[in-house]
């Protein structure tokens, strides 16, 4: 069981959301794939490579920029934006609200296309969402 600020995960939950971003992965060609705690940053799965990263660090960070995001999201009339994505040279970011207290980041390369990611982020969100709202 994972319990951060309020938020409780069952092992059964757990198994679903493990289950949703395993097939993220794969199917979008990521590096890796977090989901975190909207709230707090804290980190509530994980999947792929992550030996070489700090993935508490990208957690919190994660969570911050959502923040942020959802903060000009709301000076320009918006009620919120749903992604964030960050293009590098060679290395790219994604993150997607999964629910009312997930962030779905996805760390992916040039072996894939942002749209593909974009895909199967929208799936492995509803079914990160339909984990946690059993």
């Amino acid at each position: 069981m994972i319990e951060t600020t309020g938020l409780v995960i069952t092992e059964a939950q757990l198994a679903d959301i493990e289950s949703a971003l395993d097939e993220m992965l794969t199917g979008a060609k990521a590096s890796s794939v977090l989901l975190v705690n909207s709230d707090d940053g804290s980190l509530l799965a994980v999947r792929g490579l992550t030996e070489e990263l700090d993935t508490t660090s990208l957690a919190a960070l994660a969570a911050g920029a959502f923040a942020s995001t959802r903060e000009i999201a709301r000076l320009i009339g918006e009620p919120e934006f749903t992604v964030l994505f960050h293009q590098g040279k060679r290395s790219h970011v994604h993150v997607n609200l999964a629910g009312d207290r997930g962030l779905l980041m996805t760390l992916f390369g040039d072996e894939t296309t942002v749209g593909l990611v974009r895909l199967c982020a929208r799936k492995a969100c509803l079914r990160v969402e339909h984990a946690m709202s059993a």
